[in-house]
């Protein structure tokens, strides 16, 4: 069932923002945090409450982003730049 609330509960901001803080990357822009950020709370509010269904989500969502100008980062190491797709939750 989608999310239809308007607030979270603090202990779904503590969730949200766990996940937020597992999946953080080196030289990540302030772009790519707002990106991040709103890939996990789009998963959440899709019905994705699993704390590592959220991590792996967001972690596609930073490989995918991954510019090739980072170090130690090249074109063929990002996935394809397809949006995530929801999984079914859990």
């Amino acid at each position: 069932m989608p999310f239809s609330r308007e607030v979270l509960a603090p202990e779904e901001i503590a969730l949200l923002g766990r996940v937020f803080d597992r999946t953080s990357v080196p030289n990540e822009t302030e772009a790519d945090r707002e990106h991040r950020a709103s890939k996990i709370i789009y998963h959440y509010q899709t019905g994705i409450t699993d704390e590592a269904e959220l991590d792996k989500l967001a972690r596609k969502s930073v490989v995918a982003r991954t510019p090739a100008s980072l170090p130690n980062s090249t074109p063929s190491a990002a996935v394809s730049a397809e949006p995530c797709k929801p999984s079914k939750a859990h």
